[in-house]
């Protein structure tokens, strides 16, 4: 399960919008998100940001993000729609 979160805020830093955004995640479902999902362009390599895995992916939108756990299901669904 994964909460969208966007900021367009070019004055915070990437690690800042990750951090608020898991902080939010882990008050509304009382666990630490595993994954952060963002548009290629704006991870450029990062492996992790805020301590949490980075997962690029053409299907996020620039300044969105996904923070969360992906199950199964959803991990088919992301790699065959990036494919």
């Amino acid at each position: 399960m994964f909460l969208m979160w966007f900021d367009n805020d070019r004055k915070r830093s990437l690690g800042a919008k990750v951090a608020a955004a898991a902080e939010r995640y882990q008050e509304r479902f009382g666990s630490a998100p595993e994954l952060v999902l963002l548009n290629p362009a704006q991870a450029g390599t990062e492996a992790a940001i805020a301590g949490i895995p980075v997962r690029t992916t053409p299907l996020v939108s620039l300044d969105h993000l996904y923070v969360g756990a992906e199950d199964a299901d959803e991990r088919d669904a992301l790699n065959s729609a990036a494919a």
